[in-house]
């Protein structure tokens, strides 16, 4: 399969199809992947995914207009939840650097201060 599709203003191509049954609890029903190649990657670093379809018998327009707007959907909301992961990674980092900051100054008044139990 290698068929031509525009998703989210990206360039990409349909390379297989294949099936993933059921597997309660995390996922209720069997659904079809369908395996989408872009072209160029997005700011996200996607470069490929599988989008996730009901089964059933498509004709090949419904079944590219399913793939485009679910494809759409998922893919949506798949980089929002990247860009949110990565805001909270900024936010721990920034988190970490700060009380590493306050524990080398806290050091480093320790250190100038007058020796603790010499009675200065």
């Amino acid at each position: 399969m290698n068929i031509e599709i525009e998703l989210c203003g990206h360039k990409a191509r349909l390379t297989g199809i294949c099936s993933r049954p059921a597997y309660p609890p995390w996922q209720k029903e069997d659904e079809l992947l369908v395996r989408v190649e872009f072209d160029q990657p997005y700011p996200e670093a996607i470069i490929s995914t599988y989008i996730s379809l009901p089964v059933k018998v498509y004709s090949c327009g419904e079944f590219l207009e399913v793939v485009k707007r679910d494809g759409e959907k998922q893919i949506a909301a798949a980089i929002a939840k990247h860009r949110e992961e990565q805001e909270k990674y900024k936010r721990e980092d920034e988190h970490k650097e700060a009380l590493t900051a306050f524990a080398k100054r806290l050091e480093a008044e320790i250190e100038g201060a007058p020796a603790l139990g010499s009675g200065v």
